[in-house]
């Protein structure tokens, strides 16, 4: 769960928009909530924006942050 979700929100839309967004990785706040957790919160994130002219950021995304080789990717 993420507890500052306007925080997390800009952070990803600005990632999006400068196009670096793929170069996010996945990190859970495990032990203090699960991986699904975390999952969910990061797939709902968008909903702080429904209902207003706020930027979304695509589905395709936020499943690369989550689906991403992040062991591989750091050499491990």
């Amino acid at each position: 769960m993420l507890s500052r979700t306007w925080q997390a929100y800009s952070a990803l839309v600005s990632a999006h928009q400068h196009q670096v967004i793929d170069k996010l990785l996945f990190g859970s706040d495990f032990p203090y909530t699960s991986a699904t957790e975390c999952i969910e919160s990061l797939y709902s994130i968008n909903q702080i924006a429904q209902g207003t002219n706020l930027p979304v950021i695509p589905r395709e995304a936020l499943r690369g942050i989550v689906e991403r080789d992040a062991l591989g990717l750091l050499g491990l």
